[in-house]
């Protein structure tokens, strides 16, 4: 066990300061709800806030998140602690559900059952070290994954256990803990829904008896999974299309295309993930879309084919073991627990993407039961114990080769520019790669870099509001306002709710005198969503402009609230209180634009020109001589420090 723990810290010790990526910017940096305990202690608090629906359906890993901040702020090495943590532990319980499995009645007396321990630990080990699982812990958003990962096996390991017991009180015990955890599994990720099912293949490839009384056994965990969209759909107002309302409680549908057209695509997704799992090469944030135009496609055909060769064969082995052969059982066993667990995310469910490497995480464990099962088969019948200890050592450098590729892996998970370059190069038809390095080329100052790979995306996939929207905000800091203006109308046309269009186009509307159309715009932007502090800012830069002062105010002070390194805001706060003559708030508003922006000349000049107007002539001439050190062409700071200079002469 301290090997498979060792192997875990190693393979990821390169992860510790990789920062926020992709969604994790936003469902975790921009997230008030986790910056504030009390809304998981009061939920109903939160429903004003943007992630309100998240927290409802996926309380136990915005909680953990909210801890994490608590303890850590936005410091990366904590929360990656905490997910290689939960990966390591994931890695023991495999362990454990594996030396369990061999004490059922079926598989106590097998062949294999002297092996149980090597068995365990490879399964474990290749768990915990193989490349595929980097999304699922390097990816600090995806703890999603892992976390419910480990309710789930904690649940079907106290399932198991309490089979096992011969205590009564234990056995209870134990049944009342697995249904504990199956709560507590559902409200971290929907796929914890399919744990009654793993749980029956478990109860009837492992266990004898009467079908009916081990049934019974079963029978609530259905319930209570059954249950789950209903709970969800009674917190909702319930009115007009009930499709609707279910796809905002359960988000299993989108708006677009069918679940037929979306079907065949998950044919080779899981194909795909199968062989990722046993040649990890090619791996991507984002990969090429699998999406196929009818059930028809080669590709399609060719996968399910695949697909229902490997269930036939579970099939056969549970068939052809038993007491005879129960070793079978294991493997058939493994491929059940993968097809049933991917049943939801890669199947059931019509997401947005057809591919994401952690949703193989949970499934995988099936796959690790499977390989390493059958691999200890084929060993155990090697002639001389000489080669039965050189496969091991195989498979121990199997392990290791796995470790390394992770371990490389996270240096592509280290920076934004490292990774969407990564799937730029592997996924060069999904325009998601060229829109995302074009918003980072954009933050890094080159704009001539970022516009090419915005149009490019464009051109993939003429729907895709973001690059609309993030092309018209580039075109807006490079001075064409007509260009930018028309990216984010189409940015809009295409999706009427998108936040940052609305108040990028309300921001245009507001420079060009159309106060009117900015202020519509902006107010759709924050009913999309109230946490949007630059909507804030920009609505109370418009009423800066009307000169409606109090509600300027009002705006800046919740861009603040939301976001306090918003400079922009400390800054026109400040002038407001400058010109209201209350230079105690100028100056605190001032000094913090300063101390968040402490290369810029103009927020030098503005404190020191506070500092003048309040009354303290030396501390405004040391920052008006701080400006002029940054930029010795500016002009106001040399007049107020020609006035500065004149009321000290007058003082002697």
């Amino acid at each position: 066990m301290l090997i498979i723990v060792a192997v875990g810290f190693v393979a990821y010790a390169n992860s510790f300061h990789v920062p926020f990526q992709w969604d994790g910017t936003t469902y975790i940096g921009d997230n008030q709800i986790i910056r504030s305990l009390d809304y998981f202690v009061h939920p109903s608090h939160a429903k004003a806030r943007h992630f309100y629906s998240q927290l409802s359906r996926r309380y136990v890993p915005y909680l953990t998140f909210a801890l994490n901040y608590r303890v850590n702020g936005f410091n990366y090495p904590g929360w990656h602690l905490v997910n290689i943590l939960i990966h390591i532990a994931n890695a023991l319980m495999c362990f454990a559900l594996v030396l369990r499995l061999f004490k059922t009645p079926l598989l106590k007396d097998s062949q294999l059952s002297e092996s149980s321990q090597t068995i365990a630990f490879f399964c474990a080990l290749f768990f915990v070290a193989h490349p595929m699982q980097t999304m699922a812990v390097t990816y600090i958003y995806q703890r999603l994954a892992s976390l419910v990962t480990l309710f789930y096996l904690a649940a079907a390991l106290a399932y198991l256990s309490a089979r096992l017991s011969e205590d009564a009180r234990k056995r209870y015990l134990l049944y009342a803990a697995a249904f504990l955890l199956f709560a507590i599994a559902l409200k971290t990720k929907e796929n914890a829904a399919t744990l009654p099912l793993a749980l029956a293949a478990m109860e009837f490839t492992f266990f004898t008896g009467p079908w009916k009384r081990r049934l019974l056994g079963i029978v609530p965990f259905f319930a209570i999974a059954a249950a789950m969209p209903i709970f969800l759909l009674a917190r909702l107002k319930l009115s007009g299309d009930y499709l609707t309302q279910y796809n905002e409680a359960t988000q299993l549908f989108q708006k677009s295309g069918s679940h037929l057209e979306y079907l065949p695509s998950q044919f080779r997704a899981n194909a795909q993930y199968l062989r990722l799992y046993l040649l990890p090469f090619g791996q991507s944030l984002v990969h090429n879309s699998l999406k196929v135009k009818s059930f028809l496609d080669a590709t399609a055909l060719l996968s399910l084919a695949f697909l229902c060769s490997l269930a036939g064969g579970a099939v056969w082995l549970f068939k052809k073991g038993g007491r005879q052969r129960p070793e079978l059982l294991l493997i058939a066993f493994g491929i059940a627990w993968y097809f049933i667990t991917q049943s939801l995310e890669s199947g059931i469910a019509r997401l947005p993407l057809d591919f994401q490497e952690y949703r193989a995480y949970l499934p995988s464990v099936g796959i690790f039961i499977s390989c390493v099962t059958a691999s200890m088969m084929v060993i155990d019948r090697l002639s001389t114990e000489a080669l039965r200890r050189a496969a091991l050592c195989g498979m121990v450098g199997v392990a290791i080769i796995f470790g390394i590729m992770t371990h490389e892996r996270n240096k592509v998970w280290a920076t934004p520019m490292s990774l969407w370059q990564e799937v730029v190069e592997r996924a060069p038809t999904n325009p998601r790669g060229y829109n995302n390095l074009g918003l980072i080329y954009a933050k890094e100052g080159m704009p001539d870099k970022a516009l090419p790979l915005y149009r490019e995306a464009i051109k993939m996939d003429p729907g895709f509001g973001k690059a609309y929207n993030n092309m018209g905000k580039l075109l807006m800091t490079t001075g064409d306002a007509e260009g930018a203006e028309k990216a984010l109308q189409m940015a809009v046309k295409i999706d009427p709710d998108t936040e940052e269009a609305l108040s990028n186009l309300g921001s245009i509307y507001s420079a060009k005198g159309e106060y009117k159309l900015a202020l519509e715009n902006l107010d759709k932007s924050l009913k999309a969503n109230p946490d949007f502090a630059i909507a804030w800012y920009n609505r109370g830069l418009l009423y800066q402009r009307t000169n409606n002062i109090d509600n300027a105010i009002s705006d800046y002070t919740n861009a603040i609230a939301l976001d306090p390194t918003l400079h922009e805001a400390h800054t026109n706060l400040g002038a407001i209180y400058v010109k209201r003559k209350d230079y105690d708030l100028a100056i605190k508003h001032l000094g913090e634009a300063v101390r968040l922006n402490p290369s810029s000349a103009k927020a030098h000049y503005n404190i020191g020109y506070a500092l003048y107007r309040g009354g303290y002539i030396n501390a405004a001439e040391v920052e008006a001589e701080k400006s002029l050190r940054i930029d010795p062409a500016y002009e106001r700071s040399r007049r107020l420090i020609r006035t500065l200079k004149e009321i000290e002469s007058q003082r002697r």
